[in-house]
């Protein structure tokens, strides 16, 4: 009988630490060695403009574009020396002073206008005489009109004329006397000649002049 108790003891002993351990498992928290981070949550700063942001447009603000304007064209550097300008037909041409030839014809000069040096001078009574190639400085006197002007610059000085009259002549029929005088009643004239007509190769020039005459204005 003892032994039954004793044996009751120890089991009762032993169902009571049982049952301690049970309730030490439900009852107490068990932790992590590490704790979880939270996560921090932050408010967005608030972004401010970068230095090549510009203000905002208020309402109704017209935008204007930019106007580009166009590159201005360089105007032609004025010539040096004596020249000669004839807007109407787009001419602008230096002038030499030319002499006569062997057989005693006014010269003309390859790429510019001549100045005969037995005819006025420009300032002074009577007529200035120029020639020059009609395939090359002179390949549109043929459009000059009357009333049309003529800039001459010689020695400085400009010296303006205007057409009074042309003429297309037989070369063989030129007075050269009529070609180196003023037209008209005016003092003063400037009077050019180039050729026209028909090339004669066995002659090697054309078989006529044009003359044109003009009178200082």
């Amino acid at each position: 009988m003892r032994r039954r108790f004793i044996l009751l003891s120890i089991a009762a002993i032993l169902m009571g630490a049982i049952a301690y351990v049970d309730n030490s498992v439900t009852t107490q928290p068990v932790y992590s060695s590490e704790k979880p981070v939270e996560k921090q949550v932050t408010a967005s700063p608030t972004p401010t403009p970068s230095k090549a942001a510009t203000v905002p447009r208020q309402q109704n603000q017209t935008v204007v574009a930019a106007v580009v304007q166009p590159a201005k064209k360089q105007a032609p550097a004025p010539m040096k020396g004596n020249t000669l300008t004839i807007s109407s037909i787009g001419f602008q041409g230096s002038i030499v002073d030319v002499g006569v030839t062997a057989d005693n014809a006014i010269d003309v000069p390859v790429s510019r206008a001549g100045r005969w040096i037995g005819s006025a001078q420009p300032g002074t009574p009577g007529a200035v005489f120029l020639d020059g190639h009609v395939d090359g400085v002179f390949a549109r006197l043929n459009k000059l009109t009357i009333g049309q002007t003529i800039s001459m610059v010689y020695n400085n000085q400009t010296f303006n004329y205007k057409v009074v009259f042309s003429e297309v002549v037989d070369l063989a029929a030129i007075d050269m006397n009529r070609s180196l005088s003023v037209y008209g009643a005016s003092s003063e004239g400037l009077n050019i000649m180039t050729c026209a007509g028909t090339y004669i190769p066995s002659a090697g020039t054309y078989d006529k002049r044009l003359v044109v005459y003009t009178v200082r204005v």
